[in-house]
């Protein structure tokens, strides 16, 4: 929250009373006019509700659309749905008005979107589009749509400072008042011990009452019958320097000691402290009452620029560009020294948060691990594929090469804690806790086999306690701490595969090997919600990977299966959007693995037959191909049978991936210069 002047502090406190009177329409309508708060919830429900015009006027009384570039899209988008949902309910006679009233203005910033948008007209359904294909319900699209108005809300500068409100005590108008009439009972001339206040419009004087002044006025209550004061006695509220937290309503309390005169001269005396007001200078109440200068408004639109074109000035790495990567000179990769052998079924890979290193464990108990050095051409070292790679090996002996029980191909198992000192491994057999510094020192082993661990997650705000999935479906909430499982979760009929973490909504996602998805209350390790990733008719339903991952909003849940990738709405567990492989032409080949890029913005893709795809994460659009000759540098008849088993992320740099290889090989891909 910006600083506030005293005249808006007041209109906060106004604002705190609307609401505690429950005077909603009002308290949206003097948001609105104030400019204090952005009431992101409210303007959500708008939203969601389809009521485009309270949108616009409420967003208005903060932003206009000439503002700054976040602003002109912001109204855009609203208006955009507007114009889509009077299309899609074949309202062309709306549409069409839309288009010449709200749509018009946008011509001036970009005449070629203006003219698609109008080809919109001539469709019979705007499906036909490719662009919107994907376009699926009213609530999917709406909800979407406010995705991306958060996104722009959070970056907009006219916005972004005004989303919270200062932490208030309870009733805090009410409380001033009657701090007030306490105050100047004090200066009454013949105080009396139970003062009839019936109004608070004028000064309280008990030489004055107010009651035969006002009598057709009901009783204000805000003080009632007062109790006889002490001598010396301070009122409660200098005795207490914060008002009482009870939350109790200030009618239903018992009268503050209001002592007369006789005690006022005590009070100064042993007040040290004099009371003053800092006087407000006038230079900072221009300085409040200025508009923004010319430079802040360009470099509000040269921000906006920046972040549409997927850049940002701390990204180490360049965005991609090309549609098609086919050559080796198309982009650039590293290959990691030594590999983890061939003849994975199954990989675990993972950056750690930092994005300095990277861990794979193979389905054939070997982990390696990967550090960047430090240098003068890659002093934050996150410059992979350029810099010299420093495998440390863990010692042997340790489980992550013995371990595998009856020396077959196991689930491989991985996960770092949050501050990245320690990690947990298995591979069919015991679970272990060791340390990420330099030893890889085994701290503690527990959860002997059968059944196996399949899927292991540290609790995100908790490094001691973990998730672990395993192979007769079961999930056990175990504290590392102190060496027990504290919920056993039943719900799933097949391996446990994959487990996600929303702290927003309290929740935990895992997914099974059969394609089914659950939501678990965090709290009670209940569950909330059970849903399956849909598959055609005929297609087979044979046991796959299912992986799943939140974006960094919480909200949006993206499922990978081998036949398909859905983006679902986490907290009602139904699907938004999917896209599958024949859908931009591609082979009708397997996914292997999918993930969210470092801002959220991409997804990236693997496929059995050696592609890799980047998608849009907003709509799942098909924005970049990657072919295998791209990176790995064979002919098609030696390289036919290599293809990616896993891809990971760079935590840090947007647009940077490592690739786990079925030949054992591990690579980094990031755009050329």
């Amino acid at each position: 929250m910006e600083a506030l002047s005293l005249n808006q502090e007041m209109m906060v406190l106004v604002l705190q009373f609307l609401d505690e009177e429950n005077l909603k329409e009002t308290l949206h309508k003097m948001e609105q006019e104030s400019s204090i708060f952005f009431n992101l919830k409210y303007f959500e429900t708008k939203v969601l509700g389809g009521c485009w015009d309270e949108c616009e006027n409420y967003l208005g009384g903060f932003t206009n659309i000439g503002d700054n570039a976040f602003s002109t899209k912001m109204f855009f988008e609203i208006r955009k749905q507007k114009y889509y949902e009077a299309l899609d309910s074949n309202d062309k006679i709306r549409a069409v008005e839309i288009l010449a009233k709200d749509l018009k203005i946008f011509s001036t910033y970009d005449q070629a979107l203006y003219k698609q948008l109008t080809n919109l007209i001539t469709l019979d359904n705007l499906r036909e589009n490719i662009h919107l294909s994907q376009y699926q319900d009213v609530r999917s699209a709406r909800f979407l749509l406010m995705i991306e108005l958060k996104r722009l809300i959070n970056l907009n500068n006219r916005l972004n400072n005004k989303l919270e409100l200062p932490k208030l005590s309870e009733s805090r108008l009410r409380r001033l008042i009657n701090h007030g009439l306490n105050w100047q009972h004090m200066l009454c001339r013949n105080p009396q011990q139970s003062p009839h206040i019936a109004t608070i419009l004028t000064d309280h004087s008990c030489d004055q009452p107010n009651a035969a002044n006002h009598r057709s006025r009901a009783v204000v209550p805000f003080l009632s019958a007062a109790v006889a004061p002490k001598a010396n006695a301070l009122p409660a509220w200098m005795v207490n320097g914060n008002p009482s937290s009870s939350s109790r309503p200030l009618v239903a309390r018992k009268a503050l000691a209001l002592p007369g005169p006789s005690n006022l001269a005590n009070i100064l005396r042993h007040t040290r402290t004099p009371i003053t007001h800092a006087p407000v200078r006038d230079h900072e109440i221009r300085r409040l009452m200025l508009p923004p200068t010319f430079a802040e408004t360009e470099a509000d639109i040269a921000m906006a620029r920046s972040m549409e074109n997927g850049r940002n000035s701390n990204d180490v790495s360049k965005p991609w560009k090309l549609k098609e990567i086919v050559h080796h000179t198309q982009c650039r990769s590293a290959t990691m020294p030594e590999s983890i052998g061939p003849g994975n079924k199954q990989v675990c890979l993972l950056y750690t948060k930092p994005g300095t290193a990277l861990l794979a464990l193979g389905s054939k108990g070997v982990m390696k691990m990967w550090n960047w050095r430090l240098t003068k051409s890659n002093p934050t070292g996150k410059e992979m594929t350029r810099a010299k790679h420093e495998q440390l090996t863990p010692k042997k002996g340790i489980f992550m090469t013995n371990d595998v029980p009856n020396n077959k191909d196991a689930i491989p198992c991985l996960d770092i804690s949050n501050n990245d000192s320690y990690g947990l491994a298995a591979c069919g057999g015991i679970v272990s806790l060791f340390k990420m510094v330099s030893s890889y020192k085994v701290l503690y082993q527990f959860m002997s086999p059968p059944p196996a661990a399949t899927c292991i997650a540290f609790i995100p705000q908790d490094n001691n306690i973990a998730a672990i999935g395993r192979e007769d479906s079961v999930i056990h909430i175990f504290s590392i701490r102190h060496g027990e499982v504290i919920a056993e979760l039943k719900g799933h009929q097949k391996h446990i595969t994959s487990i996600a973490f929303s702290l927003r909504q309290n929740i935990m996602v895992s997914a099974s090997a059969d394609a089914q998805l659950i939501s678990w209350n965090m709290n009670a390790w209940s569950m909330n919600k059970s849903s399956s990733i849909q598959l055609r008719t005929g297609e087979n339903a044979a046991l796959s990977e299912a992986k799943v991952q939140f974006h960094s909003n919480q909200e949006l849940l993206l499922a990978c299966h081998e036949t398909r990738l859905v983006i679902y709405d986490a907290s009602r567990m139904q699907p938004i959007i999917h896209w599958l492989p024949q859908d931009d032409g591609l082979s009708a080949c397997a996914i292997s693995s999918a993930t969210y890029s470092a801002n959220f913005e991409q997804i990236y893709a693997t496929f059995t037959d050696g592609n890799i795809g980047i998608f849009d994460a907003g709509c799942l659009i098909l924005r970049r191909r990657i072919a295998p000759s791209a990176y790995l540098y064979q002919t098609p008849s030696t390289s036919q049978n290599v293809y990616p088993l896993v891809v990971a992320a760079n935590p840090k740099v947007p647009n940077q991936f490592a690739i786990a290889l079925s030949d054992g090989t591990i690579k980094i891909i990031d755009p050329v210069e």
